[in-house]
């Protein structure tokens, strides 16, 4: 772990059965914990393992091409890889909407993640505002209790079958789309049954005379704008 100071095999601070003898306050000016002087020389070696990283030749394990180690990106995981094929990487995925599957592209990896700074500058600003709300949008479809408002696409939170919305304040039901229509069995409308109904509620009879020429239908249609006009808004 120290290998730039030379103590590949750990180092000893002090045996435990052996006494400490009296210090010269003369020659040390300071006086240590054990803990703060081994921190001291990790940081040390992490330091000089970056530096020697930073200036030496490396491979990249996408394209195989050797850089220098400022050209390359290092991940949390410590896997690394050049500049260039981690912004196609990135950006691959973002065109294809595959956000969640932004991590280490190391096949043995445990799929560490790629940090939202690493992204952002990988990406740029832009991008990197369209990529997280690509992974809230993700976030958010994968959830089993969250439905979306049919009318301004707000993300709701369900209440059972019921959800209302914070933006528009449109309740309504998450089984059909509709108005909320609580203790009333949900309908299913088709496109055409959707327009004539909303017609026959704003009162538009010359198109529901012209449209609806067949009794039965002009039954069902009548039933239904009833339903909608009663319905819980």
């Amino acid at each position: 772990m120290l290998s730039h100071l030379g103590f590949d095999n750990g180092i000893v601070v002090r045996q435990p059965h052996i006494a400490v003898g009296p210090v010269d306050f003369r020659v040390v000016g300071e006086i240590l914990s054990a803990e703060s002087v081994v921190q001291q020389l990790i940081s040390y070696n992490e330091e000089q393992c970056h530096e020697s990283f930073l200036h030496g030749l490396h491979a990249c394990m996408i394209c195989f091409s050797e850089y220098t180690g400022v050209d390359f990106v290092k991940l949390p995981c410590q896997h690394y890889f050049c500049q260039r094929c981690m912004e196609t990487y990135s950006r691959i995925h973002l065109k294809e909407g595959t956000v969640l599957k932004l991590v280490c592209p190391d096949d043995k990896c445990g799929g560490i993640i790629i940090p939202p700074n690493l992204l952002k500058r990988l990406l740029g600003d832009a991008d990197f505002e369209r990529c997280e709300r690509l992974m809230l949008q993700k976030a958010l479809d994968s959830m089993a209790d969250v439905a979306y408002c049919p009318r301004c696409g707000t993300a709701c939170l369900l209440d059972e079958d019921k959800a209302g919305c914070s933006n528009c304040l449109f309740n309504f039901c998450t089984r059909c789309r509709e108005p909320c229509h609580t203790g009333r069995s949900c309908i299913i409308l088709t496109p055409e049954e959707k327009l004539l109904t909303l017609q026959v509620v704003n009162g538009s009879r010359s198109t529901m005379s012209y449209s609806l020429r067949s009794p039965a239908k002009r039954y069902r249609i009548s039933r239904l704008s009833q339903f909608i006009i009663s319905c819980d808004l």
